[in-house]
């Protein structure tokens, strides 16, 4: 219990820090951590928008010691961050994807894929390599297709197979029937609490 209320100290003023402060948290916060503990990989997941590079790969390993994967608001954590208009943010998200959801996880892939809507191409494109991380291994040539389009960066390539993008993600998303609902249905749910978390 201890441990916990150490590593809660430790974890909580994580989003206000920065720099050296915040990489001699997450280094203490290494050695007290308890494994599940979703409140503290929230406040390591903040930290991806460190700039120093150092910090962020600090965050990762302790996130990956953290072992929270599958928690969905761990997962909407990191997969917000796909979406930030910083490199060095996107792609601390996109390393720690995989830490965090399981390949084949339909809520995760519907997280990651609202993201897919962004008008920005270098979004798009760290979203097009999380869910090649992320796509179970039947869905790997379609998924890289999806990646090689993107990575065109073509506004008419991209409404000339918007329909087409559309309709494999919600197959995607549709191959576990979440909560009864299809892929339709969980990218709607999905993109409707992304929008209220902003």
């Amino acid at each position: 219990a201890s441990d916990h209320v150490t590593a809660a100290a430790l974890a909580g003023p994580l989003p206000a820090l920065a720099g050296g402060v915040r990489a001699a948290h997450l280094a203490a916060l290494r050695h007290v951590l308890c494994p599940g503990d979703v409140a503290t990989a929230l406040a390591v997941v903040s930290c991806f928008e460190d700039t120093e590079q150092d910090v962020r790969h600090l965050a990762l390993r302790v996130l990956e010691d953290l072992r929270c994967k599958g928690d969905q608001a761990v997962i909407r954590a990191v997969a917000s961050r796909l979406a930030d208009p910083r490199e060095s943010v996107r792609e601390a998200a996109l390393e720690a994807i995989s830490v965090v959801a399981d390949v084949g996880d339909v809520s995760a892939m519907a997280m990651v894929s609202v993201h897919l809507e962004s008008p920005s191409w270098n979004v798009r494109c760290t979203v097009a390599d999380a869910l090649l991380q992320l796509v179970p291994q039947s869905e790997r040539r379609t998924a890289t297709a999806l990646a090689k389009l993107v990575k065109q960066r073509s506004d008419a390539l991209w409404e000339q197979y918007a329909q087409a993008i559309t309709g494999v993600i919600e197959r995607w998303c549709d191959s576990g029937q979440v909560g009864g609902l299809d892929g339709r249905q969980l990218l709607s749910l999905t993109r409707t609490q992304s929008l209220m978390s902003d």
